[in-house]
């Protein structure tokens, strides 16, 4: 197995095949388990696994969050058939689902 990080993704996504190009950059010459050095043959190609790192976030799905127009805001059920309005600060936008950073009410916005 040869470790490497990531250095390009190609933004291009075949969704028919659920893959990506990626280019990572591996020493030449890489050495085996026996300690024998051997090259690697120019512009090798190979399948590999990607393991992503992500830290937990607060997520909302994107119809959830609406643009007022003085900042994006949600509802929040407090119960009772009740809800409050929350402003909120978003962080990464996806397909689907937006990240919250904080939410406060809305009387007390700055």
């Amino acid at each position: 197995m040869i470790r490497a990080p990531i250095e390009f993704i190609d933004p291009n996504f075949d969704e028919q095949r659920q893959t990506a190009s990626v280019r990572a950059v591996l020493p030449n010459p890489h050495y085996n388990v026996g300690g024998e050095a051997h090259r690697l043959p120019h512009r090798v190609l190979a399948e590999g696994r990607v393991l992503v790192e992500t830290p937990a976030v607060l997520a909302a799905p994107r119809s959830a969050v609406l643009d007022t127009g003085s900042g994006p805001v949600a509802y929040v059920d407090v119960g009772g058939r009740s809800y409050r309005q929350r402003a909120l600060r978003l962080g990464r936008r996806g397909d689907g689902l937006v990240e919250i950073l904080s939410d406060w009410p809305t009387a007390n916005r700055s």
